[in-house]
């Protein structure tokens, strides 16, 4: 009887549940940079008021796309907005949104509110854009100077959505090196 009502229960959380989500590897990097990164252009009032840590991010090697400085900075408790810089060009390009309130994933091991690598032009932000609409994972990529958005997944399952018998509940979901991934601590995988 127990097991049966924990069975009830556990079919109700509302928990994330994702079908094929993009990958890494679908969306490949330019051609790796290793020159001596251009003088950052700080032709905007953004530019010029995070400056410092656009300097930052770009004294290192690029770590997006290839030949790119992602550069992230907290905004806020629980908060935190970015940029782009092209070593080659000294060009900044600021996403267009900050990222927060990500409740339903800050348990995972790995967590982060912008993910992305230097050998693909896949961004995953985490969270809620702006503070406002649904808590998800929103897919990017950065193409000629700018985001575009390829596709999302929100984390919102209302408890009252009866369960999907065909798809496996994920309880503990991560972005791993090329996929979204679930974890399950009770089967060790």
């Amino acid at each position: 009887m127990r097991l049966a009502l924990a069975a009830l229960l556990a079919s109700m959380v509302a928990v994330p549940t994702w079908a094929a989500s993009p990958q890494y590897g679908a969306f490949p990097a330019e051609p790796a940079f290793t020159g001596r990164a251009a003088p950052l252009i700080l032709d905007t009032a953004d530019a010029k008021t995070y400056r410092t840590r656009l300097r930052e991010g770009v004294a290192q090697r690029p770590n997006f796309d290839g030949h790119y400085s992602f550069v992230t900075w907290g905004c806020g408790s629980g908060c935190e907005m970015g940029a782009v810089v092209d070593q080659i060009t000294g060009r900044v390009a600021f996403v267009p949104f900050s990222m927060c309130c990500a409740d339903s994933y800050f348990s995972e091991p790995d967590f982060d509110y912008m993910k992305f690598r230097r050998d693909s032009r896949l961004i995953v932000f985490t969270g809620k854009r702006d503070e406002e609409g649904p808590e998800g994972r929103y897919f990017y990529t950065f193409e000629n100077g700018q985001f575009r958005a390829i596709a999302s997944a929100s984390a919102k399952v209302q408890a009252s959505d009866p369960p999907v018998p065909s798809t496996p509940v994920c309880r503990d979901l991560h972005l791993d090196e090329n996929r979204l991934a679930c974890y399950d601590k009770q089967a060790g995988h």
